[in-house]
């Protein structure tokens, strides 16, 4: 029986005459079984090769260069990381500065309209507010012991809008007159320019591109009140005098006094 390889090498099989045993060639060139009879050697009968199986078996990719491009590309993508982060970092310190800020604050002159008795607040006044716009708003004030309702009766103030409203002894109060203490504990309100009209805006000098946020938040609300303090009787927040359109917003106490 005659078989061809793909590479056309004919395979022949043929019978021992001795054994009996089918030889295949050309894989069999004699008869395995009666070739190794006898033989107490059978280095004689192959010849035996030295094979390095070492170098025979393939070896993997050298882990040391794929480990070292890893860590390339790792260093450039913590570089860039970096730089990113640094940048948004020096961002963020720009834009969270307490005077920038303070014009997230929606700040306006206001004006005193009406002064009650807080019904069970000894220190307190129920105060509504003309701030500019059609209706008052009442806000509550500690400032009893420091002011008397003349004292207090149309006279210009400054106010903040958007903290959140705060319920103090059982009514709501919608937004906060600011005003300063010195250390002998006297309070002084903040004193807008005679000729700033109602419901005008209040802003650090040189930031005059207001853009009040819905709310302020106790984070950046304790940022701004930190430096917020008088010097030389005007008010300032972070060394930069507050003003309107008309000039600057004074306060009557000592240096370093805080407002809040």
């Amino acid at each position: 029986m005659t078989f061809v390889l793909p590479n056309k090498t004919e395979i022949k099989k043929t019978i021992c005459s001795t054994c009996s045993y089918e030889i295949v060639y050309p894989l069999e060139k004699r008869c395995p079984i009666c070739s190794f009879q006898d033989k107490e050697n059978l280095e004689d009968q192959f010849e035996l090769k030295e094979f390095d199986w070492e170098n025979f078996v393939p070896k993997k990719r050298p882990q040391q260069n794929q480990q070292k491009q890893n860590q390339n590309n790792q260093k450039r993508r913590n570089k860039k990381q970096n730089q990113n982060q640094n940048k948004k970092k020096k961002q963020s310190t720009i834009a969270r500065t307490p005077d920038v800020l303070f014009k997230t604050c929606d700040v306006r002159v206001s004006q005193i309209v009406e002064v009650k008795n807080h019904p069970t607040g000894d220190e307190l006044y129920l105060l509504d507010i003309n701030y500019g716009a059609e209706s008052t708003l009442q806000i509550v004030a500690k400032v009893k012991k420091h002011f008397t309702p003349k004292e207090l009766i149309n006279r210009k103030v400054v106010t903040v809008h958007n903290l959140r409203p705060a319920k103090i002894r059982g009514i709501i109060s919608k937004a906060m007159m600011f005003a300063g203490n010195d250390k002998e504990g006297k309070v002084g309100l903040l004193i807008p320019p005679e000729s700033s009209e109602v419901g005008s805006k209040v802003y650090p000098k040189g930031m005059s591109d207001i853009r009040p946020s819905q709310n302020v938040n106790k984070k950046q609300w304790k940022k701004i009140v930190n430096v917020f303090k008088v010097r030389n009787g005007i008010a300032e927040v972070n060394s930069v005098p507050l003003v309107t359109n008309e000039g600057e917003i004074k306060c009557e106490l000592e240096d370093g006094s805080p407002i809040h």
